[in-house]
């Protein structure tokens, strides 16, 4: 699965493309999903629509009503995360460097310079107000979520590695395409 700072990292692109979606409801609405013990497998099936065939049921949760019927930016940044996570399993993002990978070192570093990448694209986000409308308006999973975000970010900044094994660009090209295929079928 995605980390939360690439899922942020495709629903940044997203509202580039579509400024009708209230940005911190919509990113929200993406981070909500991994707001769980990913230990409770029932807790994971759930927050995570999985049916029975073991699939991300996203369209379940796009046909539940739920988007029509309130809040549109928070519940469609929600299909948006179950929708990649869905993507993710068929044609993952470590597709793109799979061939280069000889050791479990180079995972590591691999998944370090996804991070690099992926908050190189995350200007425009205010965490403080990413924040405080969390306190205000949902859960205390989203909280503590949102502060393990940002205590990540503050721990990736000073990070200025050479890309060893990622195509930064191939891989930032991979999300700027799903953004534009999710907002010409949803948005």
């Amino acid at each position: 699965m995605p980390s939360v700072l690439t899922h942020i990292n495709l629903a940044n692109d997203i509202l580039r493309l579509n400024s009708n979606l209230d940005k911190y409801k919509f990113i929200i609405g993406t981070i909500m999903p991994d707001c769980i013990d990913f230990s409770d497998n029932k807790e994971y099936r759930s927050s995570h629509y999985i049916g029975d065939n073991d699939n991300i049921d996203y369209m379940s949760y796009l046909k539940s009503g739920l988007i029509e019927n309130y809040n549109y930016s928070y519940h469609m940044g929600y299909h948006l995360h179950l929708w990649f996570d869905e993507k993710n399993r068929t044609s993952d993002i470590s597709e793109l460097i799979k061939s280069k990978i000889k050791s479990e070192e180079q995972i590591s570093i691999i998944k370090q310079e996804i991070l690099v990448a992926d908050l190189s694209t995350l200007e425009g986000i205010d965490f403080d107000k990413l924040r405080k409308i969390s306190v205000s308006e949902f859960s205390t999973k989203l909280v503590k979520k949102v502060d393990e975000i940002t205590k990540q970010i503050e721990n990736i900044k000073p990070l200025t590695n050479e890309f060893k094994y990622l195509d930064s660009d191939r891989y930032l090209n991979y999300i700027k395409n799903l953004a534009l295929k999710y907002a010409g079928k949803y948005l």
